[in-house]
């Protein structure tokens, strides 16, 4: 939650607004299944309100050696994307602007990715650690 309190020379404003985001995540094997999910940020600056775009991405992996293929569907079933509105709260002017991308809705990223293990690789030494105290703390 997030709670704006605004004070100017004429003016007073307020807002309370809200932010939810949540994400699951499964590994099935070489496989990893994400989904992840917001409402989008709003906020009020001054005399500006303000709201970042919600955003909900659907990302598979799958790992093949050194390889990793993924596909992302970001803002599914989403054509017109709202990714940011702006409203002016003057008492002189009212101005109400919005920002939609078409390019960030029905959004598919395919990527693939290689890692590269070339190198010494080093194995670390297995230390035991004896925790006990068998010392009564008292001078001989």
């Amino acid at each position: 939650m997030q709670r704006c309190f605004n004070y100017g020379n004429d003016y007073s404003h307020f807002y309370t607004s809200w932010f939810y985001t949540g994400s699951i995540t499964a590994y099935p094997g070489k496989f990893a299944i994400r989904a992840y999910a917001d409402n989008g940020n709003r906020f009020l600056e001054g005399e500006k309100r303000g709201y970042q775009g919600a955003a909900v991405v659907l990302k598979g992996s799958y790992r093949y050696k050194d390889w990793n293929f993924s596909l992302a569907y970001n803002n599914p079933f989403c054509k017109n994307y709202k990714s940011s509105e702006g409203e002016i709260l003057n008492k002189d002017m009212h101005k109400i602007t919005t920002v939609y991308d078409r390019s960030s809705g029905n959004c598919l990223i395919l990527s693939v990715s290689w890692r590269m293990s070339h190198g010494k690789t080093y194995k670390s030494a297995s230390k035991t650690i004896n925790l006990r105290d068998t010392d009564d703390g008292i001078m001989k």
